[in-house]
């Protein structure tokens, strides 16, 4: 679907990609929504956490962004489900979806963002594994992976640096995130990529090599319940394969 950002036609697009579980939702089998099963032979009920914040953050994401873009490593079936039970139900805010067939089996599953057919310095992917965007690592933001805290304000604190990269059309998305992203993360290994980011070339961006190392110290980084932090939200999913 189609998303209402403000802006003039005239200016560079921006897209945001989110990825879908441990992103934005956390989802668990069967046996957790049990008392609320069927004997439907056609499908299988999952339990799915919204990551706190998440209903609100989208709506915000959809009022600067040009199109939010679903991409996930999930197959068709239970991510349609998700998204249309759970996160979108009106169909307003999410734009395309891709699913597992548009992963790359033989890079740890990443996520080819030239699938989307927009110039990459417009694209900016949200994901919790840093491997999802290995192939275009400039364009990516990681966030805490969400297991069902409900006290998780991740959505809450990477807001700040999306609404930039979507405001800042002047610039490169990779540059924005170059520029900003260090500093939304309480943490001196971030400090070393930016410093030695400065001398190295263009090619070269903070998230490359040490990336992986950099978020899981910022998954250790907690905090208590922030402005857009809602209680723990359970859905029941039914997911017909």
């Amino acid at each position: 679907m189609a998303n209402n950002a403000a802006g003039c036609p005239h200016q560079p697009r921006r897209v945001l990609v989110l990825d879908l579980d441990e992103t934005l939702v956390h989802s668990v089998g069967e046996d957790m929504m049990r008392h609320d099963s069927t004997s439907d032979p056609h499908g299988s009920e999952v339990a799915v956490l919204l990551r706190p914040g998440v209903q609100l953050f989208l709506r915000r994401m959809a009022s600067v962004y040009d199109e939010l873009v679903i991409f996930t490593a999930a197959t068709r079936e239970y991510a349609d489900a998700v998204i249309e039970q759970t996160l979108d139900a009106s169909g307003t805010l999410l734009g395309r979806r891709f699913y597992r067939e548009s992963c790359d089996p033989f890079q740890d599953m990443a996520k080819d963002l030239r699938k989307l057919g927009v110039p990459l310095d417009s694209v900016v992917i949200l994901d919790n594994s840093p491997a999802a965007y290995a192939m275009q690592p400039l364009n990516g933001v990681p966030i805490p992976s969400f297991t069902g805290d409900p006290s998780d304000r991740a959505l809450n604190e990477v807001t700040p640096l999306l609404l930039e990269i979507a405001r800042e059309r002047d610039m490169d998305v990779r540059q924005v995130i170059g520029l900003h992203a260090p500093s939304m993360r309480p943490s001196s290994s971030w400090s070393s990529l930016t410093s030695s980011s400065s001398s190295s070339s263009p090619s070269r961006h903070p998230f490359r090599g040490a990336a992986r190392a950099a978020l899981s110290t910022f998954q250790t980084h907690g905090g208590s319940a922030g402005s857009i932090c809602a209680p723990r939200q359970r859905r029941a999913v039914r997911v017909c394969v």
